[in-house]
Formats: C-alpha cells, sequence, structure tokens
C-alpha cells in the first residue's frame, strides 16, 4: 500500500535508506573481516544461508563463521553491490542485491570473482533494520584471468 500523508511517504524512504545501509554495512564490514560490526545487524535468532559456505543458525552461529570460519578463505575482497528490489511491509522487509566481488583466495593466492544474490528477510527492531535471515545465492566463482564463460569453478 502506497504511504498517504508527507510523513508516511518520508518514513517510508528513511526505511528504503536504512535498509540499503544494512547491506552496504554488511559487505563493507565482510570485506573488512569486522565480525565485531557484522554481529550487530543480525537478530538474535537469526539465520545465514551461505549454500556452499554453510548455514548458521543464530546469531552466535553467524558471528563464529565471520570470526572463525570465513575470514582464513580470502585475504582480500571488495564487495561491489547493485539492483536493490526492497519491499516493505510496515516493520518487515524483504530485499535482494546483485553482488560481484572480485577476492584474493588465501590458498592458492589466485585472483577469483565471486558473482550472486544476496536475498535477505529484515525487520525493525527498536527502530533499527536488523537481518532475520540473510542468504547468498553464489551464481559462479571463477579465476579472474580466465572469467566464468572458460572455467567456472562453482555453479
Amino acid at each position: 500500500m502506497a504511504p498517504n500523508n508527507v510523513e508516511e511517504r518520508i518514513g517510508r524512504l528513511e526505511d528504503l535508506e536504512a535498509l540499503k545501509n544494512l547491506q552496504v554495512t554488511f559487505s563493507y564490514a565482510v570485506d573488512r573481516g569486522d565480525w565485531q560490526a557484522i554481529a550487530e545487524l543480525f537478530v538474535e535468532d537469526a539465520i545465514a544461508d551461505f549454500g556452499s559456505f554453510g548455514y548458521y543458525r543464530g546469531k552466535s552461529e553467524v558471528i563464529r563463521y565471520f570470526r572463525d570460519i570465513f575470514p582464513p578463505a580470502f585475504s582480500f575482497m571488495a564487495h561491489m553491490l547493485h539492483n536493490p528490489l526492497i519491499k516493505i511491509e510496515g516493520n518487515e522487509a524483504t530485499a535482494e542485491w546483485y553482488f560481484e566481488t572480485p577476492v584474493t583466495h588465501t590458498k592458492s593466492n589466485r585472483a577469483l570473482w565471486i558473482a550472486g544474490k544476496y536475498e535477505s528477510e529484515c525487520c525493525k527492531v527498536a527502530g533499527t533494520w536488523r537481518y532475520k535471515t540473510l542468504r547468498s545465492n553464489v551464481f559462479y566463482v571463477t579465476p579472474y584471468d580466465e572469467g566464468w564463460v572458460k572455467t567456472r569453478i562453482y555453479e
């Protein structure tokens, strides 16, 4: 339902910007390896589903993943987000974002591209948007110098 008055319209715009900021803050924190910043973005019973990278239930498991499991895999990351599709219904929202991320794989010291889509369910808690669920649907991981047509590592 479209907002009727100016206050509702401004509130909706503020919510849209806050939801964009949530995803950007998450991506920047992942790139920096700042698991403490990531922890603040999830509700206690959150679910993070990263496909072959793992499924985590509860904020403590999400924190453990970003603190202990994920950082050793990549020595460099730079998320690039685009095409947000955000739907808000009161204090609940869904969002989808495409991402392309150049990374350096630590073990092989090889430059890779990871591309896919983030899908989230969010809720407003005490005036602040948080993730209830965050999913990463990876389309491909491929060597930077070969591209996704020649060498697709992951589908």
